[in-house]
């Protein structure tokens, strides 16, 4: 039996990745992976879908007997407030669920974990920062995934070095 799962969100209302760690090991045979919607869908259908969706994983944990963990990137402002207004909706519903199946949360800045991990790069934008962990997760884990996966994976790779002291 399990001692302690960590579940590491990059949360979006188009494109929501996450990842399973098992022990300390990311579950490689159905622990990660991307939820997507269209962006032309409203943004409020967007949320309802994703929370379906990630419930729907979220709840094959709830009654497991360990310390269950939620670890997300941290939103932020970009150009508009209104561009982030879903993922803090997204961050709402996720201390809802964490809750519902008594599991901690914390939430990290994406240049927090960057940081742990070594990617943090003085002068990079955001997107420059895509390809970096999607290195990062091939090299690591032999797997082909996208952005926003690599980055689920990455946030719990991060929280786990960091917990490790």
């Amino acid at each position: 039996m399990a001692k302690e799962i960590i579940i590491a969100i990059d949360p979006s209302s188009t494109s929501l990745g996450y990842a399973i760690f098992i022990d300390g090991i990311l579950n490689l045979e159905d622990g990660y992976g991307c939820i997507k919607q269209k962006q032309k869908v409203l943004v409020e259908q967007r949320v309802l879908n994703i929370t379906s969706e990630i419930w729907s994983i979220l709840k094959k944990l709830k009654n497991k007997r360990c310390k269950k963990t939620i670890v997300c990137e941290d939103a932020y402002v970009g150009q508009s407030i209104n561009g982030s207004k879903p993922n803090y909706r997204i961050q709402g519903i996720l201390i809802g669920l964490s809750e519902v199946i008594g599991a901690d949360i914390h939430f990290v800045y994406p240049s927090h974990w960057r940081k742990v991990l070594n990617m943090q790069q003085k002068g990079l934008k955001r997107n420059d920062y895509k390809p970096i962990s999607v290195a990062y997760v091939k090299n690591k884990y032999g797997i082909d995934v996208g952005d926003d996966t690599s980055d689920a994976i990455c946030i719990g790779d991060a929280y786990l070095l960091e917990k490790k002291g």
